[in-house]
C-alpha cells in the first residue's frame, strides 16, 4: 500500500503518493464540488442509505467549497457546521454519518479514485429521502 509523503514547503503541505484512505487521520481537507444531484430529473432513491447513480449527478462549479476535519482517530469528521461519525469502514470507502448541524441528518463517504480523494456530501430530507447531494476532489 503506497502512503502519502508530505512536505512543508512555504507554508503549504506538498503530498506525494497515492490516496490512501488511512491517510486522512487528522488533516484538514477542502471538498471542491465539482459535481450536484439532479434532485428533478434524477433517479429517486427509496431509501436514504440508497446509493445514488453517477449518471444522475451534472457538473457544476457553482457551488461553495466545503471545509472538512478529520479526527486523529478518523472516528469523527466535521464539515462545515456538520459533525458525523465513522459509519461504514470499507476496504475501498469510508461513510461518516451526518447527525449534527444538518435537519434531516446526512452522509459523508470518502473513497480515492485516480490517485485522488474523492467525496460525496449528501443531506437527507423529510418526505424525501435525499434533499441534496454533492460530489467532488478532496484536498488539502
Amino acid at each position: 500500500m503506497t502512503h502519502w509523503k508530505s512536505i512543508l514547503l512555504g507554508g503549504s503541505l506538498l503530498l506525494f503518493g497515492c490516496a490512501d484512505l488511512e491517510q486522512l487521520a487528522g488533516m484538514e481537507m477542502v471538498m471542491q464540488v465539482t459535481e450536484v444531484w439532479d434532485s428533478d430529473g434524477g433517479t429517486a432513491p427509496g431509501l436514504p442509505s440508497d446509493e445514488l447513480l453517477d449518471e444522475d449527478f451534472y457538473p457544476s462549479n457553482d457551488e461553495p467549497d466545503h471545509q472538512v476535519s478529520f479526527s486523529d482517530d478518523e472516528l469523527r469528521v466535521e464539515i462545515d457546521d456538520m459533525t458525523g461519525d465513522l459509519n461504514i469502514d470499507a476496504s475501498d470507502s469510508l461513510t461518516y454519518a451526518l447527525t449534527q448541524g444538518t435537519t434531516g441528518d446526512g452522509r459523508f463517504v470518502v473513497w480515492t479514485e485516480h490517485n485522488a480523494y474523492r467525496a460525496e456530501l449528501t443531506i437527507y430530507g423529510s418526505g424525501r429521502p435525499v434533499v441534496q447531494s454533492e460530489r467532488g476532489k478532496l484536498v488539502p
